[in-house]
């Protein structure tokens, strides 16, 4: 079973899971809006709004915000600041 996970949409990201429980694309919004950083949001909610909206376990989220973080979003001026590797010939 592979437990690696990106950033990149695979097939598992959109299925639909059983109530209580939340797929790849649920968590990340969730980690948006508990963050605030969700197109149109105007402040960042609680866990307990969240369980209500998404119908979850308030422990669970709890745990996921404890546990879990988004990478922070690259801008241009970033990319131009990390130094490029080289890869070396075998």
């Amino acid at each position: 079973m592979n437990r690696h996970t990106t950033a990149a949409t695979g097939p598992d990201e959109e299925k639909v899971v059983t109530s209580g429980s939340l797929n790849i694309a649920g968590i990340r919004e969730v980690l948006l809006l508990h963050q605030g950083l969700s197109e149109g949001q105007e402040k960042p909610l609680d866990a307990e709004a969240l369980s209500k909206k998404y119908n979850v376990d308030v422990e669970l989220l709890e745990g996921l915000f404890q546990y879990t973080t988004l990478p922070a979003p690259q801008t241009p001026e970033d990319s131009s600041q990390t130094p490029q590797r080289k890869l070396r010939k075998a």
